[in-house]
């Protein structure tokens, strides 16, 4: 494996990081993840939104787990979440 891939797994959970060059939206360095439906956040609403507890807190705690510590979460169908969500996330 070369030094830009990575790969994490747990049990039947695995996550591929390739390291897509330094353009504005796949800069390592900015503590950025990018996620599909596994953290959602609604700036206008809850949080957790209903229904989304579970999940949020897995996926918190997996970042815990696996030493990743963003300084934002971004989803595909939310709104991005700072550290301060993850970790309310996560308890």
């Amino acid at each position: 494996m070369d030094a830009a891939r990575r790969t994490l797994a747990r049990v039947a959970l695995a996550l591929l990081l390739a390291l897509a060059g330094t353009v504005g939206h796949a800069d390592e360095a900015r503590g950025i993840v990018f996620q599909g439906d596994l953290f959602y956040y609604d700036a206008s609403g809850p949080f957790p939104p209903s229904g989304r507890g579970t999940m949020n807190g897995f996926f918190a705690r997996w970042l815990g787990e696996h030493g990743l510590k963003p300084r934002a979460v971004y989803g595909v169908h939310s709104d991005p979440a700072g550290p301060e969500l993850l970790a309310l996330a996560a308890r």
